[in-house]
């Protein structure tokens, strides 16, 4: 990612407006195993939404953006197949 394309970042404040008023928003947490047992993991059932975790560990510090989409894109399919095999969609 460059400076060029580097859209910025979003505070707090700003992403929980984004998770109240886009329907089909979601919010990816991305930390270590030690800031989720340290800080703890994000609630949003108020907002009948859902948190992807993504835990880093060992190689995947420092990732770029395109190993990143992958994994994220890995984490999603398999959410989806699991959906699909739970609406009894998929054998």
């Amino acid at each position: 990612m460059t400076a060029d394309t580097y859209a910025g970042d979003l505070s707090p404040q700003e992403s929980w407006n984004v998770l109240v008023t886009e329907n089909n928003s979601f919010l990816i947490d991305v930390r270590t195993d030690a800031e989720y047992s340290f800080v703890g993991i994000t609630d949003l059932s108020t907002l009948n939404k859902k948190t992807i975790y993504l835990i880093l560990q060992g190689p995947l510090y420092g990732i770029d953006e395109h190993v990143f989409f992958l994994f994220l894109v890995e984490y999603l399919l398999q959410d989806i197949k699991l959906h699909l095999f739970q609406m009894n969609l998929l054998v």
